[in-house]
């Protein structure tokens, strides 16, 4: 990572650095260049030629903003106008395109705001995807966050586990007790997309993780960095004491939970997504962002696709329950390799808990925090089988 100080402290040699990366064809260069020199001196130009490379980029906000500078800058030092008049046709040049975009923020907010998918796909022009990703999408059932003092709710996150008299609290490898992240009642999935599931199985959920060395599937020697427990109903139920060594790191809010269905896309790799632009595949992230977007920031859900940024959980997850490494996957033969990813998509989202200010949960680098299980096992409810990913 460059900074100013690995540069000479003048505005006008950095300015002329800035013009010979364009000539070389380096936006990103120039653009580096120009505003390490804006940190030395507010020159109209500068500012300029920083607003025609935002403008080149679509950054239409920054590109006004840099363009009004420019023009504010060279009234105060009384530029002829001449000299100014580019800057004034760059602004109006910008104008129609930053209003356009305005517009179009505001139409994408009224339409994830109305739950209207197909005017998503519409707006942000990708009507052409819309039918192979609705057959693609998965339901889930999003976790909508209250307050809850009283630590009393069936499904919550936070607070303190309830669990049966004879069941201790988990803890990992080092005998150290784990956090308690959440408590679902199964009965939420009674009359969604998952009713035949909670036909099956009723009872409670209980998720552990250990919140201070945030182990990972892949590490599949941590598998004790985690757990989730299963209470059949009828169980006696109790508030367990505060073991010892348990981290204050690993006491969360608490908050009740209410849960609505909301579609999910997967926004990896899948090999039954559509092949996509570079373009495109923005503007989809940007369709999704806003269709998450419209409940909450943050984003905690049973099932569905997780919001990941880059794509590999299932492989991971697949690798962890074989335990075979990266290292060692990555060094077998071809054949082999490929018999070993038969069958990702038979990995289902458990439950993504995203990382959270207002309650202190953090995950690695403001990621989100996955459960996942395969669906012979979620089948059989044996959630001894549950690996952990973080995304």
């Amino acid at each position: 990572m460059y900074s100013l100080s690995d540069y000479p402290q003048d505005a006008s040699k950095l300015f002329d650095f800035a013009m010979q990366d364009l000539m070389r064809g380096d936006i990103y260069g120039a653009e580096r260049m120009l505003s390490f020199s804006l940190q030395i001196e507010e020159r109209p130009a500068t500012f300029f030629e920083l607003a025609k490379l935002k403008f080149q980029r679509h950054d239409y906000p920054a590109a006004h903003y840099h363009a009004t500078r420019a023009i504010e800058l060279a009234r105060g030092l009384k530029v002829k106008p001449s000299q100014s008049e580019p800057y004034v046709q760059l602004l109006a040049e910008i104008q129609p395109h930053l209003d356009a975009k305005i517009e179009m923020e505001r139409t994408v907010v009224r339409l994830a705001q109305a739950g209207d998918l197909h005017g998503l796909f519409k707006a942000f022009d990708l009507l052409k995807f819309e039918d192979a990703m609705m057959e693609i999408a998965r339901p889930s059932l999003r976790m909508i966050l209250k307050d809850d003092p009283t630590d009393k709710a069936a499904s919550k996150i936070g607070g303190w586990p309830i669990l049966p008299d004879d069941v201790s609290w988990p803890s990992n490898a080092d005998g150290l007790p784990l956090a308690f992240l959440c408590r679902i009642d199964l009965g939420c999935l009674a009359g969604t997309a998952f009713s035949e599931m909670s036909s099956k199985k009723t009872g409670y959920l209980s998720f552990f993780y250990d919140a201070v060395e945030q182990p990972v599937a892949w590490r599949h020697k941590d598998r004790y960095g985690w757990k989730v427990l299963f209470t059949p109903p009828g169980v006696r139920l109790c508030y367990p004491e505060e073991p010892e060594g348990l981290s204050e790191d690993c006491v969360f809010k608490c908050y009740s939970l209410s849960f609505e269905e909301e579609l999910t896309f997967p926004q990896d790799d899948c090999g039954s997504k559509p092949e996509m632009t570079s373009e495109e595949e923005a503007r989809f992230n940007s369709l999704c962002s806003a269709w998450y977007g419209r409940q909450a920031f943050e984003q905690h859900r049973l099932f569905g696709c997780p919001q990941v940024l880059q794509d590999g959980w299932q492989l991971e997850c697949q690798l962890a329950a074989k335990g075979i490494t990266h290292k060692q996957f990555e060094e077998l033969e071809p054949q082999v390799a490929a018999k070993l990813t038969e069958g990702l998509n038979d990995w289902i989202l458990l439950l993504q808990l995203d990382s959270f200010y207002d309650a202190t949960i953090w995950w690695q680098n403001g990621c989100k925090l996955c459960f996942c299980i395969h669906k012979d096992d979620l089948a059989a409810g044996d959630f001894d089988k549950v690996w952990v990913v973080v995304h």
